[in-house]
Parts: structure tokens; C-alpha cells; sequence
């Protein structure tokens, strides 16, 4: 009975610890994308940024790394979906990454979608020919309602093509840098996302209940082990009388 008794409580903590998990999961995301492009040596394009869900932000910062090796960055232009309702801030214009920054211009939650900005790159005159990595990358804190609390954010990375174009020029701005600067981000982790935590909560759920059930099944044992006192000795057997001793007593 308290076998089952352990269980059921283990189950129960079990059920608690993981509340937390579910609703972290159950948390609406901003979701961002960033399209993929193909584009000829020497030549000029553009990156647009969207967000398709949009749960309601107060700011954001998103990070988008290149390849500095084969991309340029010639600037960053504000998209119509934040119009009006939030900035976007000033930036380096040699940034690798490019920060996409934005702050709401009152104290309440943004939750339009669209286009949020463009970037503006150039492939190098003469730059590696294949694909070349766009991944956008951000950091717990990063994007926060206006009560403060963080949102998580779902990315979708991009690929860049280069194909032949042109391969030779007289200015040397056109030309990819001589020292290696190239710049390839990982993929970020999202915070809504940590499921190394999961695991590691998951873990010590599981050893508690473990611990528990052990515990209670150890003590059920030593109630069910009969001790000293419990046992009945039976007397000793009483041997009958010889018939030459029963005849010495009549006498």
C-alpha cells in the first residue's frame, strides 16, 4: 500500500515540476525570415526581413550575420510594418552583423507583421562562387514585451547564391579584403528553445521520484520482515517416561 502510495506522489511531483515546462512551450513566438537570394559577382541585391507571427513586443534586437569574405553591407532601410508605432535605431554602417534594433515609441506592445527592414548588400567583384550562409541570431533579453518579459523568437536562416558575374575591377572597395574577416554565425539559441534545461529538470524529476519510490519501498520491506518478538517459539516436545523409570516411581 505505501508502494502506491510513493508512486502516486512521485507522479504528482512529476506533474508539478513539468507545469512549468508546458507553459514555457505553450508561449507565443515572434517569428522572423530572412529569403534567400541569388545574386552575380559584382552586382548589388537586397535581403528583405519579415515577421509573420508577432505575439506583441515593446523591443527587439536582431542580429544578421554574413559572410564579410564574400557580402558587403551597404546599408539597412526601415520596413512599413513597425511604421509609426516603433524606431529603428541607428546602426553601424560597417556591422557585421547587421543589428536590427527597434524600441516602441510608447509604452505599449507592438504586434503588427511585414516587412521590418532591407538590407542592402553587394556580392565582391571576384568573390567565392556557391552559397554563402544569412543567419539571424539573438540573445536572451533581446526581445521583450513592455512589461519586461522576454519573448521567444523563432528564426528562419537564408541562403545566398553567387554566380559568375564579374571578376576584375579597378576599385578596390569592390573587392573582397585582403586579411580574413569572414564572419559566419552559428545558429542562436532561442530562449523559448533551451531544451538542454528541459533535460536537465526532466533528470532530476525523475531521480526524485526514483529516490521516493525506493524509500517507501525500503521501509515497506522492514515492516513486512518479521522481527525477534513477532516470532512464536513452539516448546520444547516432553519425552515420555521409560517404562523402568515409571516402574521405580510406583514402587
Amino acid at each position: 500500500m505505501k508502494r502506491l502510495s510513493a508512486l502516486l506522489m512521485a507522479l504528482c511531483l512529476m506533474f508539478l515540476l513539468a507545469m512549468p515546462l508546458m507553459a514555457a512551450d505553450e508561449k507565443e513566438e515572434l517569428a522572423v525570415s530572412i529569403e534567400n537570394a541569388t545574386v552575380q559577382q559584382g552586382y548589388t541585391f537586397d535581403v528583405p526581413v519579415t515577421v509573420t507571427a508577432n505575439p506583441g513586443i515593446f523591443g527587439c534586437q536582431l542580429d544578421i550575420y554574413y559572410d564579410s569574405q564574400i557580402l558587403r553591407f551597404d546599408g539597412l532601410e526601415a520596413g512599413d510594418a513597425f511604421a509609426g508605432k516603433m524606431d529603428l535605431l541607428s546602426i553601424d554602417a560597417k556591422a557585421n552583423p547587421v543589428v536590427i534594433n527597434y524600441m516602441a515609441n510608447d509604452i505599449a506592445n507592438v504586434d503588427a507583421t511585414g516587412l521590418i527592414a532591407t538590407i542592402h548588400f553587394k556580392a565582391y567583384v571576384g568573390a567565392r562562387l556557391g552559397n554563402s550562409n544569412l543567419t539571424v541570431q539573438y540573445k536572451p533579453g533581446n526581445v521583450i514585451t513592455a512589461d519586461s518579459e522576454e519573448v521567444p523568437v523563432n528564426v528562419n536562416d537564408a541562403v545566398v547564391t553567387v554566380t559568375e558575374g564579374i571578376t576584375s575591377t579597378d576599385n578596390p572597395d569592390d573587392l573582397p579584403p585582403k586579411e580574413s574577416t569572414t564572419t559566419v554565425a552559428a545558429k542562436a539559441e532561442s530562449t523559448s528553445n533551451h531544451s538542454w534545461i528541459y533535460f536537465v529538470i526532466g533528470g532530476i524529476v525523475l531521480i526524485v521520484a526514483i529516490v521516493l519510490i525506493w524509500l517507501f519501498a525500503g521501509s515497506d520491506a522492514e515492516e513486512m520482515e518479521p522481527t525477534q518478538e513477532d516470532v512464536t517459539v513452539p516448546p520444547d516436545p516432553v519425552e515420555p517416561e521409560k517404562p523402568d523409570e515409571q516402574e521405580e516411581k510406583n514402587e
